[in-house]
């Protein structure tokens, strides 16, 4: 009996130091976590600063070296290159493993420091051309 009494009395002052202490946990909407140097977000694509085309030149380097599979790229000839028809990234199967941003031998896609990926549809994960593009403008 008085062993359980012993040990409701630690019990009780534990929490009471605890609920004198600092929390830990930072309140999500109002306060933003900073990523780190090295986190992989959602992808992007960027663009030429002086002409404002978009970098890739459809050579499909990153389509074939993702491990799931989750980049969808169809392009046409245009007069002197290629050009991307669709550009799209599944975010649903994506691994975020950064491969394609090693492999782009003209850097167009990158992988960005933003986590917010949060959506309502499955059909939401799946980032097309426009929506990467609009990733890269911030970069």
């Amino acid at each position: 009996m008085i062993a359980a009494i012993r040990e409701l009395v630690r019990g009780f002052s534990l929490t009471f130091r605890q609920m004198l202490t600092k929390p830990i946990t930072i309140q999500y909407p109002e306060e933003r976590r900073e990523p780190s140097e090295r986190y992989r977000g959602l992808h992007a694509l960027r663009t030429d600063p002086g002409t404002g085309r978009e970098r890739c030149i459809a050579c499909c380097l990153c389509a074939r070296i993702c491990p799931s599979q989750c980049i969808r790229l169809v392009t046409s000839e245009e007069e002197d290159r290629k050009v991307i028809d669709i550009y799209d990234i599944d975010l649903g199967h994506c691994l975020f493993c950064g491969l394609c941003e090693e492999v782009c031998p003209v850097e167009a896609v990158v992988l960005t420091r933003r986590y917010e990926a949060a959506c309502y549809r499955r059909s939401e994960t799946i980032l097309h051309k426009q929506d990467l593009l609009r990733h890269g403008e911030g970069r």
